[in-house]
């Protein structure tokens, strides 16, 4: 999973992490050599001259399309690549999934997952990718939803359960952290936030303390910050693709990548 808000310079920088993502959800150096074929999505805002562009995509080619999903998801970086170097401005989250066994699949069940719930008196978009073990039957009842939640992916519930809490006036750093009481092994989540004309980008990551080692380094994320560019990176990225290692720090908290009118 990769988040990132790019305008100016940082649109080259930027695609190079994009395409770099697809050789790292091939061979995860962190998982022994898996892959992450389990579904593609992404939630992109692009501005050019002709002005501000939504794009929302999710693709599972289903159980066993393993390589039917790669090579979707390669396509679908180069696109995004190219994309962010045409681009005057661009908020995003590129997510490749690795499901759990019997897991819902489907592209319903890919990531980001989006709600709609209401702040203030006015709408509020969401879109949330989430990379982490939660227990949905504590997530269920937490969120007052009357579901099987074996049938439910847990990120899918974890953005009903964050639409409500907004809903009820709650602000979005103690929900974060009032969350971690659901975490069975990380909370690793980007989250677009769409209000009126306003679009947030933010990145938070919390990892079960009980976590060690490799185990622990594969739920990091790292923050990337470089002219024009903020973008969170997944730990496996700086194993296998990525071209540099200087000024990367590990991301803890909630972090606000970018912020701008729509």
């Amino acid at each position: 999973m990769i988040a990132l808000y790019a305008r100016g310079g940082g649109g080259s920088l930027a695609s190079r992490l994009i395409e770099a993502l697809p050789r790292v959800a091939r061979r995860d150096p962190l998982r022994g050599n898996e892959s992450h074929c389990d579904g593609v999505g992404y939630i992109a805002l692009w501005r050019t001259t002709k002005g501000w562009e939504i794009d929302y995509h999710r693709y599972d080619a289903g159980s066993g399309a393993c390589k039917e999903n790669l090579e979707h998801l390669e396509t679908t970086a180069a696109i995004m690549a190219e994309r962010l170097q045409a681009s005057e401005e661009a908020l995003l989250i590129l997510h490749a999934r690795k499901a759990p066994p019997g897991s819902p699949r489907g592209p319903h069940n890919t990531h980001p997952f989006n709600a709609k719930t209401l702040t203030g008196g006015e709408p509020l978009e969401i879109y949330l990718a989430h990379n982490g073990g939660l227990n949905t039957s504590l997530l269920a009842r937490q969120a007052s939803l009357i579901v099987s939640p074996e049938k439910w992916v847990d990120s899918n519930l974890y953005t009903l359960y964050l639409a409500n809490r907004i809903f009820m006036g709650d602000r979005l750093p103690d929900i974060l952290h009032g969350s971690q009481g659901f975490v069975e092994t990380a909370l690793d989540i980007a989250l677009l936030l769409i209000r009126g004309d306003k679009a947030s980008l933010y990145f938070y990551s919390y990892i079960n303390p009980s976590l060690e080692g490799e185990k622990k380094e594969y739920y990091s994320y790292y923050m990337v910050e470089r002219s024009g560019l903020r973008a969170v990176i997944p730990s496996s990225m700086i194993k296998r693709a990525l071209p540099f290692t200087a000024g990367i720090e590990r991301l803890t908290g909630l972090q606000l990548l970018g912020e701008t009118l729509i």
